[in-house]
């Protein structure tokens, strides 16, 4: 029992003596207090003529009145006094304060300090997308502190970290280890007071899409018990594809969506908007060619042939975003599908994969399964759209399971990049940066002869490639001259991620106030009222929301479709011509939009159900409820779409968000 309590007491104190800087000065005070205590006690007990007076007591216990030994008192105890008073002031005072700045220091080194937060940005987890994050929020919002929450060893990240920032961008970055997924962490880094929030995670996370989900909902949490009134804008990397299709589609829980403006987005998908639609990598110097080149029009006898060599995500999420956003005028006018082509050893495994998630989409679209090897085709399969009447979609799949250094395989490449009607991209994104390389300089002659757009993933760094090529627009290149790997440009890089002041929520949301307000005006809007749009904003469920930005990314191509480039054009008048035609692009975009997001048609049952309800008025409100089970009565080429409830023709909505594009991008670039 005694060694025990022995043990607690040790246990306790030396809790409190390393704890807090508060707490070693109470020990310090305490022990000032019991030692004058117990040497005017003892003074005390002394003859009259033997004893100080209490005040040099204090004197000699601060060493200030040494001269009373010779005037009054015991001189033994008085010097006694004087050496406990030297050994507290000159030993204890000078070890406690050093502590406490030790203890300060070392606790700012290992990011344990805490501080009152205030209209701040909080970044939680350490990854490599970080620092060029810093860069953009430090030149953004040069004034505000970026608080770095991770759970990683903080002098390791402070290195990392600042190895690639300036003096400026260092000044306002201050780094606390803690875990992002603790109420108590989060209180700590006052996240309810930020402006915004990035929710990373790290690589060293064994799940980190549910952990950030449960900080989301934690943040959520914080914000409603401290009474935060506007929406907490949360920007969160969903690693796993599989996760972010999910928040592309499911809608959050009323309890988040009224405290956190939820803002997912995905590696692999913003690397694919930068390809395909931003044109730019600003941290790696590197500009992309759309897939359409300098656009396709009406009277074009081109499509756009895009080939992915290797299905890992980064190739999976490229061929979904080239759905997305590669529609043009001449498929009205002269059928022409774009083709979207990957290439795996894995292929029917990965296709099976990509079919099942995306089964609503590959019911209504032709795609075919191709087997190569040894130079020969051993096996193929068609597959047909389940509608009776065909495909209506304007893409296209072909899946190859072969080995890109098949003789066979590179002699469709070699065909593929000689047909003068493709538009050919050729994508590289197996997991290695030193295979993508290889495959990529290694390609048949035809690829690089006819120039062909060569895509190459690197996971950190681009500039092996960027050494090999030359840029076009270098001094030192003559206009026509032949430079075999011009045109290869490397993509994927870890130091490049979600551009912060490019948040293309901010043009989406001014594609949802325009739809709506189309809707019920039939005609576009004079006006944009901030207030407004963002509530209309915040009441939309997150499928819609991302039907919106993609609306927004296909702006580009379908200006290019009738020879505006809106970085050069600005604005001009739309002929009805034109709008009729842009009108049909954007039912074709928006038909493979909603079977991406999980929608279905109307079979020929619930089509007759419908439309009995819309013509002879019964007011079943049918559309709606089969709406709400994700299947759409709209889904149907543009020829055929109908009346709604309010008896007129749905095809309204697409005229009205062509009629509005100017509106939506003459604020600022849209991408």
């Amino acid at each position: 029992m005694l060694k025990r309590l022995w043990k607690r007491i040790r246990l306790g104190f030396d809790r409190s003596i390393s704890g807090s800087w508060f707490k070693q000065i109470l020990w310090l005070l305490s022990i000032i207090l019991i030692c004058g205590g117990i040497f005017l006690v003892v003074n005390r007990l002394y003859s009259s003529d033997s004893r100080f007076d209490e005040w040099d007591i204090i004197g000699l216990f601060f060493g200030t009145d040494s001269d009373a030994i010779a005037d009054e008192g015991n001189v033994y105890f008085g010097y006694f006094v004087i050496i406990v008073g030297a050994i507290i002031f000159n030993g204890l005072l000078i070890t406690f304060f050093a502590n406490i700045m030790q203890g300060r220091v070392n606790d700012f080194r290992t990011g344990r300090v805490k501080y009152s937060f205030d209209n701040h940005i909080v970044i939680l987890g350490y990854n490599d997308m970080v620092p060029d994050i810093v860069k953009q929020l430090a030149k953004i919002y040069p004034k505000k502190d970026i608080a770095i929450q991770t759970t990683l060893d903080v002098e390791n990240v402070r290195t990392r970290l600042f190895s690639k920032l300036d003096s400026k961008e260092e000044k306002n970055v201050i780094i606390i280890n803690n875990q992002r997924d603790s109420t108590e962490a989060l209180v700590d880094i006052v996240v309810h007071k930020a402006i915004k929030v990035y929710i990373l995670g790290e690589d060293e996370d064994v799940d980190r899409d549910a952990i950030s989900i449960n900080c989301l909902k934690k943040i959520a949490d914080i914000c409603a018990e401290y009474n935060r009134q506007a929406l907490l804008p949360c920007v969160t990397l969903l690693q796993n594809q599989s996760s972010f299709v999910l928040f592309q589609t499911a809608d959050i829980t009323r309890e988040i969506k009224d405290r956190v403006e939820f803002i997912p987005f995905n590696f692999d998908e913003v690397w694919a908007r930068k390809v395909l639609v931003t044109g730019r990598s600003d941290m790696n110097d590197v500009t992309y060619t759309p897939l359409d080149r300098d656009g396709i029009d009406k009277d074009s006898e081109k499509y756009v042939h895009f080939v992915i060599i290797g299905m890992t995500p980064m190739g999976s999420m490229l061929a979904i975003e080239a759905a997305h956003i590669a529609h043009y005028p001449n498929f009205v006018t002269k059928g022409k599908k774009t083709k979207i082509t990957l290439v795996d050893v894995e292929a029917r495994r990965e296709m099976d994969y990509m079919t099942s998630c995306f089964n609503r989409f590959f019911d209504q679209c032709d795609y075919k399964y191709t087997e190569i090897d040894k130079a020969k085709v051993v096996y193929e399969e068609a597959f047909k759209s389940i509608n009776p009447s065909g495909s209506f979609l304007d893409i296209e799949f072909e899946f190859i399971k072969s080995n890109v250094a098949d003789d066979l395989m590179r002699q469709k490449l070699s065909e593929w990049a000689d047909d003068k009607e493709q538009i050919l991209t050729i994508a590289v994104c197996f997991k290695q940066s030193a295979r993508n390389i290889a495959t990529a300089l290694y390609m048949p002659d035809k690829v690089y002869e006819n120039e062909t757009m060569l895509l190459v993933k690197q996971n950190t760094s681009g500039e092996l490639l960027n050494l090999v090529r030359v840029d076009p627009s270098s001094a030192n290149q003559r206009v026509g001259e032949f430079v075999k790997y011009r045109n290869i440009r490397p993509f994927g890089m870890q130091n490049d991620g979600y551009e912060v002041g490019e948040t293309i929520e901010r043009w989406a949301k001014r594609v949802n106030y325009l739809y709506t307000y189309y809707y019920d005006n039939d005609k576009i809007p004079a006006e944009y009222p901030h207030d407004l749009v963002e509530s209309m904003w915040n009441d939309l469920s997150v499928s819609d929301k991302w039907s919106s930005m993609f609306n927004v990314l296909a702006i580009p191509g379908k200006l290019r479709g009738i020879g505006v480039d809106y970085r050069k054009d600005g604005r001009r008048e739309l002929s009805d011509d034109e709008v009729e035609l842009l009108a049909r692009v954007e039912h074709n975009r928006w038909n493979v939009d909603r079977l991406l997001a999980g929608y279905r048609p109307t079979d020929e049952a619930e089509t007759a159900a419908v439309f009995d309800d819309i013509e002879n008025k019964r007011g079943k409100k049918l559309k709606k409820y089969y709406k709400n089970r994700d299947i759409h009565y709209d889904i149907r080429p543009y020829d055929d779409l109908r009346n709604d409830d309010t008896g007129l023709n749905v095809k309204r909505f697409d005229v009205g968000v062509v009629k509005g594009m100017f509106d939506v991008i003459e604020k600022g670039p849209v991408v």
